[in-house]
């Protein structure tokens, strides 16, 4: 055999070790979509759900991704977006999660898979106490002044007698018009006015004056991370059941006074939901010219 064979036949015989090294060896497996630090898309201004004040959050959609995040084993980290912004927070990888009074609707389910709901809530008004223009549903016409927020469910609820909206980028912009005497009311979800409504003394939540179904909140994740959205349900279901309606307790007790007796079968989702409205699946998203609402 001469020199050139033989180097040929070692170099041949080392490739040979250093693949079946390879093969042998440890194979680490995939870092997992949620761990670490994770980025949630969400609001500073929502008082009862999220709210920022001297750099520190509080609110029930704070406590859920705590929750979440101890039982999954992540940090939450919260970015702030407008609500037209929230599916694109997460295509463009700003985020990984949104929570952010997030309506499950079928649009929605065409960019993110959805994990929910974890809070059920009917939509209707928000007034200055001292305002009489609008106490039942036949008042709600044409010369009022309703703000509600672009991109929101609430602006593609079609109300009577020539009623129509205007919007703004957030609902404390909206509050803010209404408080001073700048629009008549502001329409959207009942659970997020009465926030509002803890936080400031001069208006007060309509009740009794709704439109629109109900909107079921979901948390948004990517598609194309099944497991991970599971066990995101599986941690919901156990955040309903155990922390609930101790948040909600502590988060809005205004709704309590306003519906002693009842206001966990009005606001608190079955745990079994869960299955019924939740979405999981491997499917890259779809795109879609549908507009978020």
């Amino acid at each position: 055999m001469d020199i050139t064979h033989g180097r040929l036949a070692g170099m041949a015989a080392a490739s040979v070790l250093l693949l079946t090294g390879a093969q042998c060896g440890p194979v680490s497996e995939p870092e997992r979509f949620l761990s670490g630090t994770v980025n949630i898309a969400g609001k500073e201004d929502q008082p009862g759900f999220n709210l920022e004040t001297n750099y520190k959050r509080s609110g029930f959609e704070v406590e859920l991704a705590r929750y979440l995040g101890d039982a999954m084993g992540f940090g939450p980290q919260w970015i702030n977006v407008p609500s037209k912004e929230r599916e694109q927070a997460v295509k463009s990888g700003r985020s990984k999660l949104v929570i952010a009074t997030y309506s499950i609707t079928e649009e929605r389910l065409g960019h993110l898979d959805m994990v929910g709901p974890y809070l059920i809530t009917h939509q209707g008004f928000l007034v200055r106490k001292d305002y009489s223009g609008i106490s039942k549903r036949d008042d709600v016409d044409g010369s009022k002044e309703i703000c509600t927020v672009e991109g929101s469910t609430a602006e593609a609820v079609k109300l009577p007698k020539g009623a129509v909206f205007y919007t703004e980028p957030d609902y404390s912009t909206c509050v803010d018009d209404v408080r001073n005497r700048e629009a008549d009311a502001v329409f959207t979800d009942l659970v997020l006015l009465h926030g509002y409504a803890e936080r400031y003394s001069d208006v007060k939540v309509l009740g009794d004056v709704t439109f629109g179904r109900p909107n079921r909140y979901g948390i948004g994740i990517a598609k194309g991370h099944r497991k991970e959205c599971e066990e995101l349900k599986k941690a919901l279901r156990e955040f309903i059941k155990e922390k609930w309606s101790t948040h909600f307790g502590d988060k809005f007790p205004k709704i309590l006074d306003e519906y002693p007796g009842t206001w966990e079968n009005r606001f608190k989702p079955d745990p079994a939901e869960l299955d019924q409205y939740s979405t999981c699946t491997d499917e890259a998203p779809r795109e879609t010219s549908a507009s978020a609402r």
